[in-house]
């Protein structure tokens, strides 16, 4: 079956408590701390200010992929410092307010976004015996089901480090992810049952030392040591293995541990 083409997750996990507390707790003591020094009168348009905020920094977060939502906020920002100016300092107070009603909105956007990407990923109904791939090409993302060891590896070949950064396998409940350049540094992920956060695991390379690897995963560029990234054979000796059985080669060396799931930054 020919690729069709997906919806671009965004590469977060959910919200931690602590940034939930900040981002409730802030906007907050902003309006409070504004209306005392600026006057009561003002408190309406501060409120006004915190909502259009949060509203804004969920739809762009939610929508957007990061980068585009970072710029967004970035324009936001500097645009309504220069508009507000004009207005006098009576009403500056109203930019910070709702500056930090944007982060609030954009931790409510990315904690959804994560949440939708969840779900979508899981897809309960492949069967234990098909291998569905799933790959990046730029802004798109593709799947071809019923995929081939053959083809799987062609996806994987295909890896620049730039545009192609990511070729997922999925058979069951299991997920091998292959991320970064094929010709450099790559970061292979593999968990027999993603209903399980906590079976994360990655192809290491025992015995390798030297200064840490940047390895573009999507819209993010991540720091691996060298032992946690592999090169291109041992990544399509993975491949091979995972689309025949659709569990991890016993020949490789692969690294276990509760923190794997911290250092993916890919949706289930």
């Amino acid at each position: 079956m020919g690729p069709d083409a997906l919806r671009k997750p965004y590469y977060t996990k959910g919200a931690s408590p602590l940034s939930w507390a900040v981002a409730v707790i802030a906007p907050i003591v902003a309006i409070a701390v504004s209306a005392a020094s600026v006057g009561a009168s003002v408190l309406p348009f501060l409120v006004v200010s915190c909502v259009a905020g949060i509203v804004f920094g969920t739809l762009v977060f939610y929508y957007l992929s990061p980068n585009w939502a970072k710029v967004a906020l970035a324009v936001v920002f500097f645009g309504g410092m220069a508009a507000l100016s004009l207005s006098g300092s009576r009403w500056l107070g109203g930019m910070p307010v709702g500056l930090l009603g944007s982060i609030t909105g954009a931790i409510l956007g990315a904690h959804l976004r994560y949440f939708t990407d969840h779900r979508h990923a899981r897809r309960p109904n492949r069967g234990a015996a098909t291998l569905l791939v799933q790959w990046s090409n730029g802004r798109k993302e593709y799947e071809e089901r019923e995929a081939t060891a053959e083809s799987l590896e062609e996806k994987i070949i295909s890896l620049d480090g730039k545009t192609a950064t990511i070729v997922s396998a999925l058979r069951g409940p299991a997920r091998m992810d292959f991320c970064g350049d094929a010709r450099g540094a790559m970061v292979v992920f593999y968990n027999p049952d993603t209903t399980d956060e906590g079976h994360w695991s990655f192809l290491a390379s025992p015995g390798v030392v030297g200064p840490s690897l940047d390895v573009v995963i999507g819209d993010l560029k991540g720091s691996y040591a060298r032992r946690e990234t592999t090169t291109l054979e041992p990544a399509l000796v993975a491949a091979r293995r995972f689309a025949s059985a659709g569990d991890a080669d016993s020949s490789l060396s692969w690294k276990t541990s509760p923190d794997v799931l911290d250092r993916r930054p890919l949706p289930m």
